[in-house]
């Protein structure tokens, strides 16, 4: 029934809300029959005199009250099945307030969109995981329940194998397994860098290393940089004024600028840190998803570079799981300084990493969730197009370019507005900045459905097209 137009009820709701209220009342009253095929968004939105993305929020809602379902390329159909009544669907839409004892409320309280996520997608790790799980259940049943009381040299092989690139292999010896890259990174800056001493971060950076540097009082220096990575003149100005103990930088893969730093800059900025006695801490996260030619700043320097990854991006973030290699001399004090500041490792997690890097599972893994990420880069294409942003079809981020009409904050407010969350730019900062970048950082990967992804991506795309003074029209 792709010609249906409902008739919306007067009310002080907002219109999607409206919009979806009238697509409960068409199936409950049966003018849309089950499996009936429902106008195109873009067509209602015509029909209708609003926004596409009024109608992408209602059909959104529609679906997470159980009433729609829907394909990419094939259209929305109405779910097949009995609905009896309103109260019925309005039940099986909000099970969690059935499950409270409490009433659904008259604006339905739905769960956002997190495009602020860039967890690996799903592509199937579950059914690959459960086996070699219970393997080690049945093996290690003993000390998969216990304290971890002994460091099975096979966690640093696996460390040191999935940390190889660029021509660098880490030692074994001076490599150990930590649990996911944030307390490493802390861990890190609390073995170089005593309380009160200065750590140099560029603007932007990974915002839980920016926020959680003060948690351990040390003293973020923001610093300048550039499309080859971080200024070596401004990095220069900083060691000299300012005597920092550490940088932390992502030459590899920057989150969330997508800049890849040159081989000549890395060379620039170890030279730099040496001349002036700075730790370096080189976050290669996002590098474990691409394949870079370029030698890591711990083959540069490999005496004072900590370099760290995980499994988080590539294969699945709810393990917990990645390794850090030190300098030398360096991991005994970097692992006492982790296993303070996240506590002791749990063992069916990081035994569990350690399989799957050293029998090829997670690099099987992992090309599954590049093929996933370029898939859903696809649909950045197609729905942000025209729009100026950076991105790399292996990454599961892009970095967005606000129009003249937005600012980050109110974009994001917009979107928060709309159920959909994503980071702006202050996130990013390191300290309070007045210069402002106009973009905000949009994950890709942790919504489970491309279907629901693009869904989001049209909303985004409808609030950029219309601007902040349609806001208030269309929230």
């Amino acid at each position: 029934m792709t010609d249906w137009v409902p008739k919306l009820h007067e009310s002080r709701q907002p219109i999607y809300l409206r919009l979806a209220d009238a697509i409960e009342e068409a199936i409950i009253s049966e003018e849309l029959p089950p499996g009936s095929k429902l106008p195109p968004q873009r067509n209602l939105a015509f029909d209708l005199g609003v926004t596409l993305g009024t109608v992408t929020r209602a059909y959104q809602t529609a679906r997470e009250r159980g009433l729609l379902t829907g394909e990419v390329g094939r259209g929305t159909f109405v779910r097949n099945g009995e609905f009896q009544d309103s109260a019925h669907l309005k039940a099986s839409s909000e099970p969690i307030f059935a499950m409270l004892g409490r009433e659904r409320p008259d604006t339905p309280q739905t769960r956002p969109m997190i495009l602020s996520s860039t967890s690996a997608p799903s592509v199937g790790q579950t059914e690959l995981l459960t086996p070699i799980m219970e393997r080690i259940l049945a093996k290690e049943e003993h000390r998969a329940i216990d304290y971890v009381r002994r460091l099975p040299r096979s966690w640093s092989d696996a460390g040191a194998q999935w940390m190889t690139t660029g021509g660098w292999t880490p030692n074994p010896s001076s490599t150990f397994a930590t649990q996911g890259a944030d307390p490493a990174i802390l861990a890190a800056m609390a073995t170089v860098a005593a309380p009160g001493e200065r750590i140099v971060m560029e603007t932007p950076t990974y915002k839980c290393a920016a926020q959680a540097i003060g948690l351990i009082g040390r003293i973020p220096i923001a610093s300048q940089s550039d499309g080859e990575g971080l200024r070596p003149d401004d990095f220069e100005r900083l060691c000299a004024r300012q005597h920092p103990r550490a940088v932390f930088l992502m030459p590899a893969a920057h989150n969330p600028t997508h800049v890849r730093m040159t081989e000549a800059r890395r060379h620039e900025i170890v030279d730099i840190a040496r001349r002036h006695n700075v730790w370096i801490i080189e976050d290669n996260v996002y590098g474990s998803l691409l394949t870079d030619n370029l030698p890591p700043l711990a083959a540069l320097a490999p005496e004072r570079t900590f370099h760290l990854s995980s499994l988080s991006k590539a294969v699945a973030a709810g393990l917990r799981v990645g390794w850090m290699s030190c300098p030398p001399g360096q991991a005994p004090r970097a692992a006492s300084a982790h296993k303070l500041l996240a506590g002791p490792k749990p063992f069916l997690l990081a035994q569990l990493g350690a399989e799957l890097v050293l029998s090829g599972i997670a690099n099987d893994i992992r090309d599954r969730v590049r093929a996933e990420l370029a898939a859903r880069h696809e649909l950045v294409g197609r729905h942000l197009n025209g729009f100026e942003f950076a991105s790399n079809p292996h990454l599961p981020f892009i970095w967005l370019k606000m129009p003249e009409q937005w600012s980050s904050a109110s974009f994001v407010k917009a979107a928060e507005a709309h159920g959909i969350r994503i980071d702006g730019e202050d996130e990013y900062k390191p300290v309070r900045s007045e210069t402002q970048l106009h973009r905000v950082r949009i994950g890709i990967s942790a919504i489970t459905e491309r279907e629901t992804l693009e869904q989001g991506l049209s909303l985004l795309a409808g609030l950029l097209q219309h601007g902040a003074a349609a806001y208030e029209t269309f929230a």
